[in-house]
C-alpha cells in the first residue's frame, strides 16, 4: 500500500512535534508494509498512491485537501489542533471545518482532542480515530548525563525546556517563574520561531538562561540533556501532548507539563500539571516535581504504550480500513494512565495484555488484582511462566530474563486472565496493578554472583 504525505509549505523551516510525528510515521510504517512518499509539487503523481495523508490545519491548507477530494483519492487529515469553545475565536473556524469536511477520516492524538474538535466543528464523533503520539526507542537507552553538561559547560543544576521559542510554548512565563529558583539555571533548546518573542525571553531571563540552538532529534546530546536535568518543564498554552514531554519521561526525567490539552490522557499521575497563565502554578509544579522519587514506572508504561512501532501498527490498520472498507478488530492492550494512590504510590493498571522491551536483568515489583487473576509470562517468544496467581493483596514478584541472541533487549509479554468477569465500567478490574518497580541490569547481577 502506498501513502502520500503532505503538510503546509513552511512546516520544516522550524520543525517541531508535528514534523517529528510525520517523519516518524514515514520511518516506521515501512515495518507494516506501508510505503510512504512525500508530496513533490513539481511531480505530484497523485494517482501513484492509494491514499493521501495531510498534516495540519494551518490556514491555506483547504485548497490542497479539496483538490485531493476532487480526484476521488481517500484523504486522511491529522489536524494536530487543540481548540475549544473558549478559544475558537482565535482560529479561522469555518476554513478549518471546510478542510476537515474534505476528509475520509480525521486522525487525532487523543480521545480528548477528538471530543473537543467534534464539538467545536459540529462533526460526527465517528469521523475521528485516535492514534497516539509516541517515542523513538533510542530515548529509552541509557545515556551519560555528563555528555551534555561537558559539551555546554553547564555545572549548576538546571531546569530544561525543549521546543520552538514562541508564545504557544510559553517560555516567558517559565522564565518569570524561574525567579523563585535562583539556585537553578534554565536551559532552553529550540528554534527561535518568533524572533521578537525570543528576544523578550532572553532579556527577561538574563544570566539565569542558557540558550542552545536546536539539537538533532536523534542526537546523544539531546538525550543526555533529558537525563541531566533537574526537571523538564513544558508549560505551553496547549499541548496534544508534546513529544518533548514524552521523550523526557522516556529518558527518566521528572516532568512538568501544561494542564491545557490532552497530556493527562497520556501521563495520568506520572507528571505534574500546571496552569500556563499562572506563575504560582508553574512554581508549585516545579517544586512538586523536584520531590518526586525516581521510578521506573513511567518508562515501562511508555514502552508498553507509546512507541512508534506500536502506534504506526494502528495507523496502518486505519489506512487498510479506508482501502478495503472493512473495519479491523481492535482491543485495548498496554497500561491505563498512571494513577497515584492515597499513599503516594504510582500504580500501573494493565489491560489483559502488556508487551514491552527491556534490558536483560532482574525486574522486581509488587502486584495485585481486583478479584484474583492468573498471568502467563512470555519472554522472547517462549512462554516461560504459566498460570501465576495474582491475589487481591499486594505481593512481591521478581522476573529474571536475558536478551534475544544478537539483541540488546528482551521482549516481555504479560497475558492476564481475570478469575471473574466483574460487572462495571472500570476496565482496570480485568487487569493487574503494578507498583514499587525496581530493576538490576544483568551486569550488576553478574557482579553480585561473583
Amino acid at each position: 500500500m502506498k501513502i502520500l504525505f503532505n503538510t503546509y509549505p513552511m512546516a520544516f523551516h522550524t520543525p517541531g512535534g508535528g514534523e517529528i510525528q510525520l517523519s516518524s510515521y514515514q520511518k516506521y510504517l515501512s515495518e507494516h508494509d506501508i510505503s510512504v512518499g512525500l508530496f513533490d509539487q513539481w511531480n505530484p503523481s497523485f494517482f501513484d498512491f492509494d491514499l493521501v495523508h495531510f498534516f495540519s490545519c494551518i490556514s491555506g491548507s483547504l485548497p490542497f485537501c479539496a483538490f485531493v477530494k476532487s480526484l476521488g483519492i481517500p484523504l486522511i487529515i491529522s489536524p494536530n489542533l487543540w481548540i475549544t469553545k473558549k478559544t475558537k475565536h482565535l482560529y479561522p473556524v469555518e476554513e478549518i471545518r471546510n478542510q476537515l469536511l474534505q476528509s475520509n477520516r480525521i486522525v487525532v492524538n487523543s480521545d480528548m482532542e477528538a471530543d473537543v474538535l467534534c464539538e467545536v466543528f459540529n462533526l460526527p464523533r465517528d469521523w475521528f480515530t485516535t492514534i497516539y503520539n509516541a517515542v523513538d526507542n533510542l530515548f529509552f537507552e541509557s545515556i551519560n548525563p555528563a555528555l551534555f553538561r561537558e559539551q555546554f559547560n553547564i555545572t549548576a543544576p538546571f531546569i530544561l525546556n525543549v521546543g520552538n521559542i514562541e508564545p504557544r510554548k510559553n517560555q516567558l512565563n517559565l522564565i518569570r517563574a524561574m525567579k523563585e529558583f535562583p539556585e537553578l539555571k534554565l536551559v532552553m533548546i529550540g528554534h527561535q520561531r518568533d524572533p521578537d518573542y525570543a528576544k523578550a525571553c532572553f532579556v527577561e531571563a538574563g544570566e539565569q538562561l542558557h540558550y542552545i540552538e536546536p539539537l538533532a532529534h536523534d542526537s546523544e546530546l539531546l538525550r543526555s540533556a533529558y537525563a541531566a536535568c533537574e526537571v523538564f518543564v513544558l508549560p505551553s498554552t496547549l499541548e496534544t501532548p508534546g513529544l518533548a514531554a514524552l521523550e523526557a519521561a522516556a529518558a527518566g526525567a521528572r516532568v512538568v507539563v501544561t494542564s491545557e490539552g490532552s497530556a493527562r490522557e497520556y501521563f495520568g499521575d506520572l507528571v505534574d500539571y500546571v496552569e500556563p497563565d499562572d506563575l504560582k502554578s508553574i512554581v508549585k509544579g516545579i517544586k512538586s516535581a523536584r520531590t518526586r522519587n525516581n521510578t521506573l514506572a513511567g518508562q515501562i508504561y511508555l514502552r508498553a504504550n507509546f512507541t512508534w512501532e506500536r502506534v504506526t501498527a494502528h495507523l496502518a490498520n486505519v489506512y487498510r480500513e479506508l482501502q478495503t472498507g472493512q473495519v479491523a478488530a481492535t482491543k485495548k492492550d498496554g497500561f491505563y494512565p498512571v494513577e497515584k494512590d492515597p499513599e503516594g504510590h504510582l500504580n500501573l493498571w494493565s489491560s489483559r495484555r502488556i508487551e514491552f522491551e527491556w534490558e536483560p536483568g532482574r525486574l522486581s515489583f509488587l502486584w495485585r488484582s481486583v478479584s484474583g487473576a492468573t498471568v502467563d509470562i512470555i519472554i522472547n517468544g517462549d512462554r516461560v511462566l504459566k498460570g501465576i496467581d495474582v491475589s487481591e493483596e499486594w505481593t512481591s514478584f521478581t522476573l529474571e530474563f536475558i536478551a534475544r541472541q544478537g539483541q540488546n533487549t528482551a521482549q516481555i509479554i504479560f497475558e492476564i486472565t481475570p478469575n471473574a468477569e466483574i460487572p462495571g465500567d472500570d476496565p482496570r478490574q480485568l487487569g493487574v496493578a503494578f507498583r514499587d518497580i525496581s530493576f538490576k541490569p544483568s551486569h550488576l547481577l553478574i557482579s553480585l554472583l561473583e
